[in-house]
């Protein structure tokens, strides 16, 4: 059996020898371009107009002349229609700019109600001949039927493990059972976040970790972790919680309650078996 760890990383420094300091200089090195942010999130509901926002793209170096830095959509990662979004796949850096925005418009009528569908885009090339990070940026676009209240699911929530966990943590409540937590309004209407030590009942010195949950037309849908924080335990590399297909519930006229369902060691990466978990969030 895999055994259950404290994940800590331990940065060393050393020195061989002697050496001279590296200083970038903008006007001269080679060009890094990169998305400012991992995800945006874009809500709309029935009956609404389009809705338009920007991706902020920056490079690391200054030009005297325009530059471009080209998008594209992956096609495999992305679960949105063609048709239900536009977005500019070249970024026009100006000259003497670090900054640059693509426009991205979610088409309301195109959209299905009731869910979230995603475009996946990652940088390809730079017009000067740079070089440009891998990471990809998300946009999660939400058709929902009515927006909630600003103060909805908003507060103090104790948590109750139903049940689930996994093998290697013999079945243990990965948000222990009877925490509260303190639910805060997200980057979008339907957007909550928490934070919350994992797997207290170990007794290790893990940080809390962030996490995202979204309601939509009565489902509690977990996101995952934010923020790039971890669950910081496993067993070699930490547990990821993530969706799963099936989601918890929620009332739209009253948040005294609502229920949240995910997995717990996603396709069991770190301790071999992944399960699926499930709470109960009440409010104080």
């Amino acid at each position: 059996m895999k055994k259950i760890t404290l994940l800590l990383l331990t940065i060393i420094a050393f020195s061989c020898g002697e050496h001279e300091n590296v200083i970038y200089d903008p006007n001269t090195s080679t060009t890094f371009a990169t998305f400012d942010a991992t995800s945006t999130a874009m809500e709309v509901y029935l009956g609404d107009e389009p809705l338009s926002d920007t991706i902020d793209v920056s490079v690391s170096t200054l030009s005297s002349e325009d530059r471009t830095v080209v998008l594209a959509v992956n096609e495999e990662l992305s679960t949105a229609a063609v048709e239900s979004y536009n977005v500019d796949l070249q970024v026009i850096i100006p000259a003497n700019e670090y900054f640059g925005t693509a426009n991205i418009t979610a088409l309301t009528d195109e959209l299905t109600l009731c869910s979230t569908a995603t475009v996946v885009l990652n940088i390809v090339s730079v017009s000067d001949g740079g070089d440009f990070s891998a990471a990809a940026h998300s946009v999660g676009m939400t058709k929902n039927e009515n927006p909630l209240p600003d103060d909805f699911a908003i507060g103090d929530y104790t948590l109750t493990f139903n049940g689930g966990g996994i093998g290697a943590t013999a079945n243990a409540g990965v948000w222990g059972d009877g925490t509260v937590v303190e639910v805060t309004a997200g980057s979008s209407n339907s957007e909550r976040v928490f934070s919350v030590k994992c797997y207290p009942s170990f007794g290790f010195s893990n940080p809390n970790a962030d996490f995202s949950i979204d309601l939509v037309c009565g489902n509690s849908i977990f996101n995952g972790a934010i923020n790039n924080t971890f669950t910081g335990v496993g067993c070699g590399s930490s547990i990821v919680l993530g969706p799963t297909s099936v989601n918890g519930s929620y009332n739209g006229t009253d948040d005294s309650t609502f229920t949240l369902v995910f997995a717990e060691d996603v396709g069991g990466a770190s301790c071999g078996g992944e399960g699926i978990t499930s709470y109960t969030f009440t409010k104080n």
